[in-house]
């Protein structure tokens, strides 16, 4: 289902497989998120994180994490990938489950309240929907990526998710670009550095992700 916010679209089948690893913009230090900008990737699979680091530099360790217990602090910013599927909603969360899905105007979750007006659709501004979103009454974003490493495809299915609003602005026409090219696509994943200052003189410091889908991918690929 893509999401523009402001937009509605049809909701799409989705397709369940496992993945091998996750791509990752930040991680914690102590309670507190830091955002990264380089790539880190996660896995069950300590060969897939030694394949990562050989391809993209950094070092494979363990850190503390039951489903995937092994990470690499790549020094990649940006990715060749073959993106295959995007996933995207708008998502209300519970302490364990979403509470409610929509797109930005209608739920698709629960099923009983399918078709109905999301609470999101009375917001006009993205600060709006975002405050809402803050205050644990509005969706937020909930965007997940999937796709393999151009050059080692045969590695398997890695995932990029997220929640960024910066990202859920355009990844309907990401969407609509990746239905175009056959639904599997050439392209890369660049993690960008983003500042601006605001109205109170402040300085503020993200990083936002940018996905360019660049040409069709056949469903096989030569290596």
């Amino acid at each position: 289902m893509a999401i523009n916010i402001f937009d509605v679209q049809a909701d799409k089948p989705k397709q369940d497989f496992d993945v091998v690893g996750r791509f990752r913009a930040g991680h914690q230090i102590g309670k507190r998120p830091q955002a990264l900008s380089e790539f880190r990737v996660t896995s069950d699979d300590p060969a897939v994180v030694d394949k990562v680091a050989e391809m993209f530099g950094g070092t494979a360790q363990e850190w503390d994490n039951e489903r995937q217990p092994y990470e690499v602090f790549t020094t990649a910013a940006s990715v060749d990938v073959i993106v295959e599927k995007i996933f995207s909603s708008m998502t209300l969360w519970g302490r364990n489950a979403p509470i409610r899905k929509c797109d930005g105007a209608t739920i698709s979750y629960p099923e009983e309240s399918k078709g109905e007006a999301c609470e999101c659709a009375k917001f006009t501004s993205m600060s709006d929907r975002k405050a809402a979103a803050e205050r644990g009454t509005g969706c937020a974003p909930d965007i997940a990526i999937r796709f393999r490493l151009a050059d080692a495809p045969d590695l398997g299915v890695f995932e990029y998710k997220t929640g960024s609003w910066s990202l859920a602005r355009d990844i309907g026409d990401v969407e609509r670009t990746l239905a175009d090219l056959g639904d599997r696509a050439f392209g890369t994943l660049t993690l960008t550095p983003v500042e601006f200052t605001t109205s109170e003189g402040q300085l503020r410091k993200f990083t936002k992700m940018v996905v360019d889908l660049k040409k069709a991918a056949p469903e096989e690929v030569a290596v």
